[in-house]
Order: structure tokens, then C-alpha cells, then sequence
């Protein structure tokens, strides 16, 4: 009938057909709609035939309402009745079978080629039609019924094809009736037919049987589809089962026989391994052996990938990409990340091979093997990866399709582990200069923060910590600057009181202000570096939160003797970000506590590079084992001296603490005169056990204070420039006599006894020191020294002060 049409058909001429075919069609019963004789049900099954191999043919992809006409509710009906006589365990005719078949068949097909789900949604998606399936299907699942009848699990398999489709369409995860099916499918998943089914199969199979399709194909493709509210307790529900079945289903097919298995075999794994990619990952802490299955595949990929037949290698690379996928997503938690760094610590070098081209050319399964690379080494051997520019190209690619993706996922990577990944590796330089040359890549993290759809914690903020790091790049800040929506969304965060994270908040402060604040407040930095700086503090300490135990002691320590440390240890108001521009620039030093966290946190570079543009000097600590600094932060403290925390005693590196500030204070007292920020001569930078006081310190020290351990130690200023240090202690043991020394070369008296500090530098002009008296008869000894210090503005100062020094920040 369909092969005698002719371009001139309409959808009057369709109906008009159909209303024939109703006529030859005798109805028994007008309720139920059963067909009087199986010659009106033959009949009605060609019509389900030709509808399902050309639907286009009747116009059904121009005008989706010819499926109300009566004919389309005689085919639903009959299909009811034949259900029932199913689940009512009544004879079900040959003739029956075959109209289900290709009534079944006919409904995956319409939906492929209708313009709008209205019509299928009122005729199908109804209770009366979707209850019997699903009655079948949990007879299926529960005692393997009808596993042997193949017309009856061919008509289900398409039928749920065709919901699985419709509801991709149409964005209905979460009708209640297609919940009654998804229920039914996860019991099909977790029954023992699936585990034998998969056991089962043949490795030289290359066609699925009808029930292999419907276990191993079918189902999980409606699982994995469904993207509804209740997905992850679905998912959990499904958990522990599927992944003891996936357990048992990888020992079954190790590598070795994966290397000579066909497609079928091949194409049941990827889609076992599609649902796995999708289970909540904290249900994996249990099941640490399946982790080191995955990673047996990762670690065959080589031998997986010689493959000669196109199609098995096309399977075979999907399979890894899964594999790899889904180890990626597992390593979100820590816990089982550290089992693979421990576990499987060399196998890691894998991942950066299989980042080249030297294994495989599928850039996807490069880009993969990439960010594992990433995630599990240190940031210092990021720097190994092949080609860092195509991998953030990549990035930039899946992160785009997932934001489009109705499930928000790609490749069966969500968004949000996509984002957390942009956030990682944003830190590095280069993935910061293609991140700023990618349009694409920018605008999609602008979405991400601002759309109303998306999560505050889970999507937002890695979005806005993310753009955060990237206005430090000035390509990327002029695109964001002109950005009227993104500049319009972070007013709006800052502006409500109420239900916005405060890490949300932060981060939409840090990013406007360096949007739109800051540059306002550098502005006039040259008359306001003119101007004398009224410090209130002595410090301020820049520190990330996960290093506060040993930033808090330190600040105590500080406190406890007498100085003023502005730190963001109590509760701030208002901007939190304003706050900390007003610490910097209230502050005389910034004590950087350096850590992969602090590297890693765009509130800590904001921080550090507006105390550089204002000038303040940067005194780095090391407060975590083994990190060296790379990025913003190594350009940043440049060739500066580090205080260990690490290799050290606490007491002893505070004490070196206080030297560096000593240090500081000379030298800034010392380039006042110019207005330069100078740095402290090599010569002095070697001498990391020194200890300085300032004269501004040792001015305003009182003799109540003589017990603190950094007041031991007073310098008295005989000219603007010059200074010598003596000991402030009574014992004739502790005199030294100081010597007259170049401004080139610092003096070296003995101090004291103790190898840590028998050596002090004593910065003294040959023209100035002639005597240096002690009287030790009292506690409070008087100290004097005579000097010339005619002259001493011009003796002091060297014809050619840059050749001697470098920039102390």
C-alpha cells in the first residue's frame, strides 16, 4: 500500500485511507475494541508493518496529529488486550504475537520521525497502556518468565525504546508512569537472569538474541537515560547489585579474553560500564578490587587498540574511553584516589603515554588519559603532558557539549566534574591562555554561574572560582570586563542578604572587585605611594583555610609578642574582599603561606598580587612538605628567601621569621629616601641566621619586653641609612667588637655562643663607628655610641644604588 504513493499525498489523503482500512476492520466488542476474527488482526498488522518501516510515507514527520485518528487508538487497545491475556497467563495466539511484534516495533519508529511528542504522549503515555508492559516486565525480571517467548521480550524491548526516546525529547524523566517502567527496568538490571545472560554470552557473537538485547542493551540504555530528581536514589538503589555484578562480569572477561571477542561481548561491557559511570561515586569505597580490575583494562589499552577490523576497534576504544572515564569520576573522592596513587602508583606514567598520539590517535581517550594524568601527580608533573593546548581545547569541547546536553553530561562525564576539573587545572599558565582565547570556553562558565537552573555549590561556584583565576589573565578580563550579564549577575549575589552560600558570595565578591573595584583603587597609586603610609599593623598573614591550624599558631605567636597581625581568623562583614584589600594596604609586610591550596585559591592570588601592586614586602613561609611553587605564585615571590616550616622546628623557623622581617624593615627604611621598594643585597640574602632589629622597632621596645626572645636585640641609627646592632644582654661573654664594613658588605660580629646565631650583621659606614661602649653592670645597661656623622646623607649613599640590589617583591 505505502509503495504506491506519489510525492502529490497529503494528510486529508492519509486519513481518508485509514478510514478505509477502519471499515474492513470488524470490532467485537466496542469497549474493550476486540478484533472479531484474526483476519481483522492480520490486517490491522500489516498496517502496524508498513507504519513502522515508512512512517514518513504517511506524514507522520510533517503532521504529528494524524495519530489521532482512530486508527492509531484500535492498535493501542488491541495491544492492551493481547498484555492482558499475557499477564493473565491466557492462551496468546500466533497471530496475536506477530500483531504485538510489529505494533511494538511501529511505536520505537514514530517517535523517531513525529515533529511534536503531544499526540504519542495522549495516546501511549497513559496508565492503561504503560501498567501491562510494565506487568510483563516485572514477571520477566522476578521469575524469568517469558524469556523463551521471543515475540513477547522483542515487543517490550521496543517499547521501551520508544519511552526512552520520548523522553529524551520531551524532557519527562520524571512522569510518574515512566517512573513505573524505570522501576521495573532496575529489577530486570538486578536480577540473576542479567548476571547469566552476560555469562552466557558467546564470544564470537556478533547479533544480539532478542532477550541479550533486552537485558544487556535495552535496559540499561532507559537506566542511564533517566536524568529526574530521583536519580541518585534510583541509582543507589541499583548500586551495590550492579557493581557486584560488574565484579564478577570483568573476571569473566578479563583482557586477555577481551582481545578475541566479538561485538556483542564488546557493546554489553560498554554499556555495563555506561551505568557504572553514572552510580554515586561513594559507593565505590567498597568495592576497591573492581578499581583494579578497571585499571588491568587501562593498563592492556596498547594491545586492546591493535585491532584491524574497524568496527571492533571502533568498540574497543568506546570501552576505554568508559574504563577511563570511569576512573576519572572515581577519583572525585579522595579516599579512593589515594588507593589508586598507592595501589596502582606505577601505572600512573601510563596516562601521560596515553596522553600522545604515540598509542592512540582518538583524541578523546588522549584528553582522558590527560586530566587522570593530572589529577592523580603533583602539579609539577603536569608539565609532562604532550600537548596542554589540545587538552584544554578538549576541555573546552566537553565542557560546551555537556552544558547543551539535556542530562548535562558528556561522554559520561557530568558537568560539574568537568567543572571541578577547569578549576584544577586553570592554574596552570598555559591552560589559562587558551581558556582566554576560546570565546566558547569563557562564555560557558559565564552560563554555568548565572543561570537560575544550576546548583550554587555543585556547578556556580567552580564556575565563578574558575573565572576568578582567569581575570588574572588580561586577555580573559578584557572579554569578562565587557560581559554586561556576568557583571549584572554579580551585583545581583552581593546585593541579596539571603540564601547565598558564603563561598558563592566570596567568590562573586573576589571576581567583581577585580572586575570593577580594583582597578578603581589603583588608579591613583602613584600619588597615593607619594603620600606617607600610617601602617596599624605590623603583618597581615595571607593563608588558605585548610592551613589554618599552623596560620592561626603563628598568628598567636606573633600576638603574644606584641605584634599587630591582621588576619582573617574572626567573622567579617560586608565585602570580604574589601576587607582584605583594606589588611594589605594597612599592613607594613604580607606573610605568604605557601601550600597547593593556596596556589590553587583565587582569593589567596588576589590577595598576593594586590600586596605586590601596592608595594608591600612579601615574606613566603613554607608551611606543607614538598611544595615548590609554580605559576602565578613562582613568578610571584621570585628569587625571595622562604621561611621553612617544614624542615624545621616551629620555634626555630619563627625565629628566622622574625630575621626576615628585620631584614625587610631595614631595607625599606633604607630605599625610603627614593621611594623604591629595594631589595636587601646578595651578600645579606646569604646570611639566612642573621638577626636585624629596626630602628622604628627598637625606638618604641620597652625594658618590660626585654624577656621576648626577638627583643634581645636593639639596632640605634646613627645616620638615615647606617645602623649597628649590639647586644642588649649583660654577660661579658656576649661583647663583640664591631667592625667598620662597606655598605656593600654587611659586618659579622659574634653574637653568641649558640652555633644558630653566632653571626649577626651589623650594617655600619667606615666613617661612622669609631667605639662601641657596654656598660653590663645592670640589666638595663646603657648603650652608647659616638660617630661622625657629619656627611653621612652623602657618604652613605653608593653612586650606583641598582647595581647592588634587586627588587624585594
Amino acid at each position: 500500500m505505502a509503495s504506491g504513493r506519489n510525492e502529490s499525498v497529503t494528510a486529508e489523503s492519509v486519513c481518508l485511507e485509514f478510514d478505509s482500512i477502519l471499515k474492513e476492520i470488524q470490532v467485537h466488542d466496542a469497549k474493550t475494541q476486540a478484533l472479531e476474527s484474526n483476519d481483522s488482526l492480520t490486517r490491522l498488522a500489516e498496517l502496524a508493518y508498513e507504519l513502522g518501516r515508512s512512517p514518513s510515507q504517511y506524514l507522520i514527520h510533517v503532521d504529528a496529529s494524524i495519530l489521532n485518528h482512530d486508527v492509531f487508538v484500535l492498535i493501542r487497545n488491541t495491544m492492551i488486550n493481547v498484555f492482558n491475556k499475557i499477564n493473565n497467563a491466557s492462551e496468546v495466539q500466533e497471530v496475536e504475537k506477530k500483531f504485538l511484534n510489529e505494533s511494538s516495533f511501529m511505536i520505537s519508529k514514530l517517535v523517531d520521525d513525529m515533529n511534536t511528542a503531544e499526540p504519542f504522549e495522549k495516546l501511549f503515555v497513559q496508565a492503561s497502556f504503560i501498567c501491562p508492559v510494565q506487568q510483563c516486565l516485572d514477571e520477566v525480571a522476578g521469575s524469568g518468565k517469558h524469556m523463551l517467548e521471543y515475540d513477547i521480550i522483542f515487543s517490550i524491548k521496543c517499547i521501551l525504546e520508544a519511552f526512552t526516546k520520548f523522553r529524551t525529547k520531551t524532557n519527562s524523566h520524571d512522569n510518574s508512569l515512566l517512573l513505573l517502567l524505570l522501576d521495573s527496568v532496575v529489577q530486570c538490571i538486578c536480577a540473576t537472569y542479567y548476571l547469566k545472560t552476560f555469562q552466557n554470552l558467546k564470544f564470537d557473537a556478533t547479533q544480539f538474541h532478542k532477550e541479550e538485547d533486552l537485558f544487556l542493551n535495552v535496559c540499561p540504555k532507559y537506566i542511564r537515560g533517566y536524568n529526574g530528581k530521583n536519580r541518585k536514589e534510583k541509582m543507589n538503589q541499583l548500586s551495590e547489585t550492579i557493581l557486584n555484578h560488574s565484579l564478577q562480569l570483568l573476571n569473566t572477561f578479563p583482557p586477555s579474553e577481551i582481545q578475541r571477542c566479538q561485538t556483542v561481548i564488546l557493546e554489553s561491557l560498554i554499556e555495563l560500564l555506561s551505568i557504572l559511570v553514572i552510580v554515586p561515586i561513594e559507593n565505590f569505597l567498597k568495592f576497591e578490587r573492581l578499581i583494579s580490575h578497571l585499571m588491568l583494562f587501562i593498563k592492556d589499552t596498547e594491545s586492546l587498540l591493535m585491532e584491524t577490523d574497524s568496527i571492533k576497534k571502533s568498540r574497543k576504544e568506546e570501552f576505554i574511553l568508559l574504563t577511563m572515564t570511569l576512573v576519572y569520576n572515581i577519583t572525585a573522592n579522595i579516599k579512593l584516589r589515594g588507593y589508586i596513587q598507592q595501589q596502582h602508583k606505577d601505572d600512573i606514567e601510563l596516562f601521560e603515554k596515553l596522553s600522545s598520539t604515540k598509542v592512540t590517535e582518538n583524541h578523546q581517550i588522549q584528553f582522558i588519559a590527560s586530566i587522570l594524568f593530572c589529577q592523580l601527580v603533583s602539579h609539577d608533573d603536569i608539565e609532562k603532558i604532550a600537548d596542554v593546548k589540545r587538552m584544554t581545547n578538549t576541555l573546552i569541547t566537553y565542557l560546551v557539549m555537556s552544558e547543551l546536553d539535556p542530562l548535562k553530561s558528556y561522554y559520561g562525564i557530568p558537568l560539574e566534574r568537568l567543572l571541578t576539573a577547569v578549576k584544577e587545572l586553570v592554574q596552570e599558565e598555559k591552560v589559562q591562555e587558551t581558556f582566554a582565547e576560546e570565546e566558547k570556553g569563557l562564555s560557558t562558565l559565564v552560563k554555568c554561574a548565572s543561570e537560575t537552573e544550576y546548583d550554587d555549590l555543585t556547578i556556580k561556584l567552580p564556575s565563578l572560582e574558575s573565572l576568578w583565576t582567569l581575570v588574572f589573565v588580561e586577555k580573559a578580563a578584557q572579554s569578562l570586563k565587557h560581559n554586561q550579564h556576568l557583571i549584572d549577575y554579580l551585583k545581583s549575589i552581593l546585593q541579596i542578604d539571603a540564601n547565598i552560600p558564603n563561598k558563592l558570595r566570596k567568590a562573586a565578591d573576589g571576581l567583581y572587585r577585580k572586575l570593577e573595584k580594583e582597578p578603581e583603587r589603583l588608579q591613583d597609586k602613584k600619588t597615593a605611594e607619594s603620600e606617607p603610609v600610617n601602617y596599624i599593623y605590623d603583618a597581615m598573614i595571607s593563608y588558605n583555610h585548610k592551613n589554618e591550624e599552623i596560620s592561626h599558631k603563628l598568628w598567636q605567636k606573633l600576638t603574644d609578642n606584641n605584634f599587630r597581625i591582621w588576619i582573617d581568623k574572626e567573622k567579617m562583614f560586608g565585602s570580604i574582599m574589601e576587607r582584605m584589600a583594606e589588611g594589605v594596604e594597612r599592613s607594613e609586610f604580607v606573610i605568604i603561606c605557601m601550600s597547593p591550596t593556596y596556589a590553587a585559591s583565587p582569593a589567596c592570588q588576589s590577595e598576593a598580587t594586590y600586596a605586590k601592586s601596592k608595594k608591600r614586602a612579601l615574606i613566603p613561609i613554607e608551611v606543607q612538605k614538598d611544595f615548590k611553587p609554580r605559576g602565578w605564585l613562582a613568578i610571584l615571590i621570585g628569587d625571595l628567601y622562604r621561611v621553612s616550616f617544614t624542615k624545621q622546628s616551629f620555634d626555630r623557623a619563627y625565629q628566622d621569621l622574625l630575621n626576615q622581617i628585620d631584614r625587610n624593615r631595614i631595607f625599606s627604611r633604607q630605599t625610603s629616601d627614593v621611594g623604591l621598594d629595594l631589595p636587601r643585597p646578595v651578600s645579606e640574602r646569604m646570611l639566612s641566621r642573621s638577626t636585624y632589629r629596626s630602628p622604628t622597632l627598637s625606638m618604641r621596645a620597652r625594658t618590660d619586653r626585654e624577656t621576648s626572645p626577638h627583643q634581645k636585640y636593639v639596632s640605634v641609627a646613627t645616620s638615615p641609612l647606617p645602623w649597628a646592632c649590639v647586644d642588649r644582654g649583660t654577660n661579658s661573654r656576649y661583647r663583640a667588637k664591631s667592625r667598620a664594613t662597606s655598605p656593600m658588605r654587611p659586618a659579622m660580629i659574634d653574637r653568641t655562643t649558640s652555633p644558630l646565631l653566632q653571626k649577626r650583621s651589623v650594617y655600619t659606614s667606615p666613617k661612622q663607628i669609631t667605639s662601641v661602649s657596654r656598660d653590663t653592670s645592670t640589666d638595663n645597661s646603657v648603650r652608647s655610641i659616638s660617630t661622625a656623622a657629619s656627611d653621612s646623607h652623602t657618604t652613605m649613599r653608593p653612586k650606583n644604588q641598582d647595581s647592588r640590589i634587586c627588587s624585594l617583591i
